[in-house]
């Protein structure tokens, strides 16, 4: 299995690529409590993330309509290093990667088509599985309201949860161009930035949400469950542009909520993890440290 997800690795990178994004982030330790509020150890975390993303093909006929494929691949890696019982409760390192194929085209004068299909990894490290392997793929339906106002609707799909479990999207994007820049986007997951520009090199950006999820298939007693972990923070940000084609970036940020759960690995298992949030260990409130950087290949 360890092979077979090398070789695929191997040729994503391989691949004249566009974007390229390298992340690193770190949690440092605050004190976790189970579902009862009980204090039952510590733990921080440090992430590393990669983002690759291929224009595989685009064009536009006389009369605007598009036609675009790419490819993205994603991996982020999460160590954690726990103290007291959560040493025996959580996982030491999860790996969750991706492919995914996206596919957009206009169908009508106001309105496009997004469709994707991908493979996803969701993995404790030390126990890759055939099971650690899921698919994934959505279809959104998106409408311009005007050029800067796009919202749409459709549904998702994933077998993270053993069986297809199939969900509702909402898609908003929305974007204010002057001095300062907002945006706002909706693909599943909510986020929203403000910056502005110091000079021509130097950028602040403010992120007032962010919401962030790993997950990863586990067996237990015999079982097979899902490991979750979500975060939902704040980040203030400062970007820097190297040369033309490459950005650093340093934030630092707050953690207002970050929470782990376990659930079966089933449609009943999926909708509990999204409801049933007195069931979950909960982390205090910390700061967030993160820098990365960003190169644009044309």
């Amino acid at each position: 299995m360890k092979r077979i997800i090398l070789y695929i690795l191997s040729a994503v990178v391989a691949l004249s690529v566009s974007a390229q994004t390298f992340e690193a982030d770190y949690l440092p330790s605050s004190t976790l409590k189970d579902k009862d509020g009980e204090r039952i150890g510590k733990g921080d975390m440090l992430k590393l993330g990669a983002t690759f993303k291929k224009q595989l093909y685009a064009e536009r006929d006389e009369s605007g309509r598009m036609k675009m494929w790419d490819m993205t691949f994603n991996a982020r890696y999460a160590s954690m290093d726990y103290e007291g019982i959560a040493n025996a409760l959580n996982p030491d390192a999860i790996l969750n990667g991706g492919i995914m194929l996206t596919h957009v085209r206009t169908i009508g004068k106001r309105w496009n088509m997004v469709a994707s299909l991908g493979a996803s990894l969701n993995a404790v490290t030390d126990r890759i599985r055939w099971q650690s392997l899921n698919m994934n793929g959505g279809l959104i339906f998106m409408y311009s309201v005007n050029r800067d106002l796009h919202l749409g609707i459709g549904a998702a799909v994933t077998t993270l949860y053993d069986t297809p479990t199939l969900f509702p999207l909402p898609y908003i994007a929305w974007k204010k161009e002057g001095r300062y820049r907002i945006e706002l986007n909706m693909r599943g997951v909510p986020e929203m930035s403000i910056s502005t520009e110091l000079n021509k090199k130097a950028t602040l950006e403010l992120k007032p949400f962010k919401m962030e999820r790993m997950a990863a298939v586990i067996e237990q007693e015999g079982k097979d469950m899902v490991y979750s972990m979500s975060t939902f923070s704040s980040l203030f940000s400062f970007r820097y542009r190297i040369t033309e084609n490459a950005a650093w970036t340093a934030s630092i940020g707050y953690v207002w909520r970050r929470n782990i759960k376990n659930n079966e690995r089933s449609w009943s298992g999926f909708w509990d993890s999204i409801t049933d949030y007195d069931n979950r260990c909960k982390f205090d409130n910390g700061f967030r440290f993160s820098t990365g950087i960003k190169f644009d290949i044309k």
